[in-house]
Order: structure tokens, then sequence, then C-alpha cells
């Protein structure tokens, strides 16, 4: 009797590098009639590769946008307390407002930089630190550094709606005539002396300097544009000297408060510092009566008569005649509520 063998039969399982083999040969030709299917099989196989990155970069630029932001929003609101709250005057506020031109004020609409009032404080404050020390080490020198920021952002305001008033009119202020009031103060200096003198005494590089020359400038060519009373006082105070043969007092004395009567003696080396009346003093002889000119200035009109004039000093008598059309326009300004300030001083 034949036995059958019904031994159970055991099914194997193929191994993985089996399975890559017959994939292998299961691999598609490709041909002209099977290249556009197979064009779309590896581009949607590469898409799971693809999809995710494109995820991660999406959320990394939005991450890298709301730190960015509230990096801004931070910054923005630490230097609006430096300024605003704090009043901070020092290098890094000050180079802060030359590149950002923020407003410390408005007047009648007109913006006023705060950069502009802090280069007029600042160089306030270093000219009288450099005679007297350090002026925030006495109750005096912090009352005076409080009077001197009255001082600048009264300035600063009027600069810059003289600058407005007086472009508006068509009457600009060119580089020539500010190369000129650099060059009469400069002297005989080189300017790499001249630019260390401006750092040490005013606290400010040679283009600052120069900007705060073009600021009062057009102060000084506005109230020559419509000053017309302090015009005609001028003109009177010159009728009566030529009248009573240079009575400097007796025309101060008729004219009352419209006018200033001063005698002075100039250093040949400080002369750029009294509005220019000892340099027009140079130019005449002594007890001639100079014509009506304008003050470097540009707060009133001069008209001077030298009484001496010597290798180291000149001397000489003057009159001046304020312009007063600019402070009475701000005076009115602030007396309607068109002057708003952004930092607190006593006025």
């Amino acid at each position: 009797m034949k036995v059958e063998n019904k031994m159970p039969k055991f099914k194997l399982k193929k191994s993985k590098k089996d399975k890559k083999a017959k994939k292998a040969e299961e691999v598609v030709r490709v041909t002209n009639q099977n290249l556009e299917e197979q064009r779309e099989e590896v581009i949607s196989q590469g898409k799971k590769f693809k999809y995710p990155f494109q995820y991660t970069k999406h959320s990394l630029v939005i991450t890298a946008i709301i730190v960015g932001i509230v990096g801004f929003i931070l910054f923005a609101i630490f230097g609006w307390h430096q300024l605003y709250r704090d009043q901070n005057t020092g290098d890094v506020a000050y180079r802060f407002t030359r590149v950002i031109p923020l407003a410390v004020a408005r007047v009648d609409g007109v913006r006023v930089r705060y950069s502009d009032y802090l280069s007029f404080y600042r160089s306030s404050v270093v000219a009288t630190e450099q005679q007297q020390g350090t002026l925030s080490d006495t109750e005096d020198g912090r009352e005076l550094m409080e009077e001197y920021k009255r001082q600048a952002l009264n300035m600063a305001e009027e600069c810059a709606y003289a600058k407005y008033q007086s472009e508006k009119r068509d009457v600009q202020v060119e580089e020539k005539e500010i190369e000129a009031i650099e060059n009469d103060h400069r002297g005989d200096r080189s300017e790499k002396s001249f630019r260390e003198i401006v750092a040490a005494n005013f606290g400010l590089s040679l283009k600052e300097y120069r900007d705060m020359i073009k600021m009062s400038l057009y102060k000084k060519k506005y109230s020559e544009t419509t000053d017309k009373e302090a015009k005609k006082t001028a003109e009177k105070a010159l009728a009566l000297l030529k009248s009573n043969n240079g009575d400097f007092p007796a025309v101060a004395q008729a004219l009352g408060d419209k006018v200033l009567f001063d005698e002075a003696t100039v250093n040949i080396d400080s002369m750029n510092l009294d509005g220019g009346r000892a340099a027009q003093a140079e130019k005449i002889d002594i007890g001639q009566i100079s014509p009506i000119f304008t003050s470097k200035n540009g707060d009133g009109y001069y008209i001077i008569s030298p009484t001496k004039k010597e290798k180291t000093e000149v001397g000489y008598k003057s009159i001046w005649v304020r312009f007063t059309k600019l402070g009475k326009e701000m005076k009115q300004f602030r007396k309607d509520g068109k002057i708003q300030e952004y930092i607190k001083i006593e006025q």
C-alpha cells in the first residue's frame, strides 16, 4: 500500500531584497506613449518632500515678521520714553533724532524737528561748561540747563516757522551764504582746526554747525522781509544820528524801548561774537557812522560808529533795533493755543 506524504506546505516570506529585485523587474519602460504619465507620477511622489519644506519656510517667515514687529514696537516705546518723558539730551538720543526726523513741537501746524532743538540746547550747554564746568553739579547749574532748554525750544520753533514762511515766499538760503558765515567764523584757521574748535566749544560736527547757521539765516531773512516796523525805526535812528553829529545816547533816549544803546571794546579774536559790529567798525574811520546792517545773529538791525581801532582791539558805539514781529507772532500763537509742544519745559 502506497502511503501519501501529507506534510504541510510552508510559504516562504520574501525578503526586502527580493521585493526590491522584483520591483526593479517591474519598472516600466518609458516611451513616447507613457512619458506624460510617468512625469505626473514622479511629480506626485516628490510632493511629499516639497510641501513640508514649504510649510516650514512659510512658518519661519511669519515668525520672523512677528519678532521684527514686536522688536520695533519695543524699540519705539523705549525711544519715546527716553525723548518725550525723560527728555534725554545725550549723544545717543541726539544722533537718533538726526537720523529719524521726529517732531518736538508744532507751530501753527509747522513741524519743529527734535534734532534742531537739541542742536541749539547742546551748543549752549557745551559752550557754558567749557568755562564754568559741568552744570549739573550745582542747583544753579541745573536751573540754567532748564533755562537753556526753554531758549533752545523757542529758537527751534521760531526757525522752523521762519523757514516754512520764507520758502512759501520763495526765499531760500543759498549754500554760498552759509559758506560766507562759516569762513568768517573760521578766519585763517584750517578746516581741521576749525572742526576741532566747533566740536570742543559747541559739541557739534561741522555739518551740524552749518545746519544751525542755515536755520538762523532763515530766521534772519524772514524778519528782514516782514518786520517793516523795525526797518522804519532803524531808518529814523540813522536820520537822527546824522542830524545830531552821532550822539548815540541822545538817539537811544529819543526812541526809548524801540532801540538799545551799547558801547563796547572787543578783542579781535572774539569779534565774531558781537553780531558783526566789530567787523563793521574795522571798515570805516573813527567817528564815522555806518549804514544800517543786519546783525549776523539775525536778531535785528545795527548802526555803529568806531571809537577805537588798535592791533588787538576794536571799540565802537552802537544802536540796536530789535526784530519784534516774529516774537509777537509766537506770543500770539501761544495765546491762541497754536503751539503744541511734545515735551514739558517751563515757559
